[in-house]
């Protein structure tokens, strides 16, 4: 009998990605593209005791449609129904799942100050459902699934472009596992080894150097804490934010990155790419950058308020991560980001910090935890990619040629 891959999935993200309680609310957005999934999502929630899904579809082509025609003023206008639709969702601590499926050259050719615009309206108008999720009030899940304009960017003329993609997407979801769910929880034990050496170590800062020129000094605030593979509500119920994930994650002290660091990777953002790019740091704010490609988007990005000049996450990956291993670049920082180490400008997870929920925005800034409407993660990671760890002024390797240089199991 033939495996049912979606259904499959499906189960995966209700079961893992939200670990859905009986009687809980699921909140879903979709592309109209992607509408089957999002209906055999829907039913697996029902199958699994959800007292009501409401699904949000959204359309690129529609969107395109309103950065070729309408005004900054009327793009930037966000509506009171939909402030309170978002704001439903932290309120009512809904299961919130997103699909992910957007065309890296929707917005190609739109004036890119519009974009900008609708982007910052966005994060203003919804800023109380973004700091419950970077606050961990909710249950919240990040999912990939293909669209033809998406499947055609990273197949270019292939007419199995958009059947490749799902198989890679599927393939990073380990749903060709006899049990995918079991393979999830055995993966999330894994990657808890690595940040609890971390975590134990204390790091004072993470030095980073590779062939592209990076180099760069990324010092930690104290009492941080690294997390992967599954993350806790502040009422202890577990989820998986992103799906696929291959990462340990923290936050870097807001001050203390100098140096320069190289993307390794596009940077996919509200549509539109940015490539071969770079970031200098000094004290921690980004002093100078540059792009070959794009440079208006990072623009947008660093201008949208002061925290998006600072880091707010660091994250390790190995090079050498089964989606890293289809040779594929995706141009979509869900799965790119899962295939190297990487950065993020803007906002901090309060959770990188010990006790930092509890504390006020002050008291969080003056532990070093960065605050943004932002939060664009940019990755950075090579083949021979090298960090040391500092501590009391003794180095530890990390990494080596791109890979974990400790064996985890001896620790």
């Amino acid at each position: 009998m033939q495996k049912d891959y979606e259904k499959a999935y499906a189960e995966l993200i209700i079961k893992k990605g939200v670990s859905l309680k009986k009687g809980q609310e699921v909140f879903l957005v979709s592309s109209v593209e992607t509408f089957e999934f999002a209906r055999k999502i829907t039913e697996c929630a029902y199958e699994n005791g959800a007292k009501k899904v409401t699904v949000l579809y959204t359309d690129e082509k529609l969107n395109r449609q309103r950065f070729l025609h309408e005004s900054k003023d009327s793009i930037s206008h966000i509506e009171n129904w939909e402030i309170a639709q978002r704001d439903y969702i932290p309120d009512n601590k809904c299961a919130y799942i997103c699909i992910l499926s957007e065309s890296p050259d929707a917005y190609a050719n739109c004036d890119a100050d519009k974009v900008v615009e609708l982007s910052r309206a966005r994060h203003k108008a919804f800023v109380k459902f973004y700091d419950m999720s970077k606050g961990d009030v909710f249950k919240w899940c990040l999912v990939g699934y293909p669209s033809k304009a998406w499947a055609d960017k990273v197949f270019p003329s292939d007419p199995s472009a958009y059947e490749k993609l799902k198989s890679c997407i599927f393939s990073a979801m380990r749903l060709d596992s006899p049990d995918p769910v079991k393979a999830w929880e055995e993966h999330s034990k894994r990657l808890k080894k690595s940040y609890t050496y971390l975590n134990k170590m204390q790091f004072d800062e993470f030095v980073y150097t590779n062939s592209l020129g990076t180099a760069l000094k990324v010092g930690m605030p104290k009492n941080y804490l690294f997390a992967g593979g599954g993350d806790e509500t502040v009422d202890g119920d577990p989820f998986i934010a992103n799906m696929p994930t291959e990462e340990v994650f923290s936050a870097p002290h807001k001050r203390k990155v100098n140096g320069i660091v190289y993307a390794s990777m596009p940077l996919i953002h509200n549509g539109q790419s940015v490539e071969d790019f770079y970031f200098e740091f000094a004290d921690g704010k980004v002093v100078s950058y540059g792009a070959k490609k794009g440079k208006e988007v990072l623009d947008g990005i660093l201008t949208t308020d002061e925290g998006a000049c600072y880091l707010g996450e660091i994250a390790l990956v190995a090079f050498d991560t089964p989606i890293r291993s289809m040779n594929t670049l995706f141009y979509n920082t869900l799965y790119d980001e899962n295939a190297s180490c990487h950065f993020a400008l803007g906002s901090a997870y309060t959770s990188s910090v010990e006790g930092a929920e509890k504390m006020s925005r002050e008291e969080q800034e003056k532990v070093g935890l960065n605050y943004s409407l932002e939060h664009v993660d940019f990755m950075i990671g090579t083949r021979d990619l090298k960090i040391v760890g500092i501590k009391n002024g003794v180095e530890y390797p990390i990494f080596e040629q791109g890979n974990w240089a400790i064996n985890f199991e001896e620790q």
